[in-house]
């Protein structure tokens, strides 16, 4: 029956998108062309409103899905963008807080040193100059004796008497 063909049709016409609403009438565009002795007809169905053919409500239907499938695009295209920012963020962050704990421990591992070195230095500089004091009062006592046995005039020396 009609109702049986109509409802194959439909259901056809609507794995491609396009909307076949079962009306009164069948519309049907026939376009004659050609020659009076050759002559070509082409058939178009068109749609429930009488004007538009189904070709062109699929062309329309296929632009309203490209929008939207271009819309949901651009929408996770922001998505991702943001994700990545965020990602990005959280890695600069991590990066520097690691770079401030590097730098911290390199300051520290620095002073250390420098106050080893320092220390060592200090503890060597006074070292030699205790040895050189020693040294020059060891040289002055060596000085002192040879002048108490120093006697041009070779005098003997008399003790001295501190009895009473």
């Amino acid at each position: 029956t009609a109702s049986k063909g109509f409802a194959l049709l439909s259901k056809e016409a609507t794995k491609f998108g396009v909307n076949i609403k079962q009306s009164e009438f069948v519309h049907v565009m026939i376009q004659i062309t050609g020659t009076p002795t050759n002559p070509k007809i082409a058939l178009n169905l068109l749609g429930a409103d009488g004007e538009t053919s189904l070709n062109q409500q699929l062309d329309n239907t296929k632009a309203d899905v490209i929008k939207q499938a271009e819309a949901q695009l651009e929408e996770g295209k922001q998505i991702v963008k943001e994700k990545a920012e965020k990602a990005l963020d959280s890695v600069k962050t991590v990066a520097g807080q690691k770079l401030q704990e590097a730098e911290q421990q390199a300051k520290e591992a620095a002073k250390e040193k420098l106050q080893e070195v320092a220390a060592q230095k200090i503890d060597s500089t006074t070292l030699k100059k205790a040895q050189e004091l020693i040294d020059k009062n060891k040289e002055a006592e060596r000085i002192k004796q040879e002048l108490e046995k120093f006697n041009p005039f070779k005098k003997k020396k008399e003790k001295e008497n501190t009895g009473g």
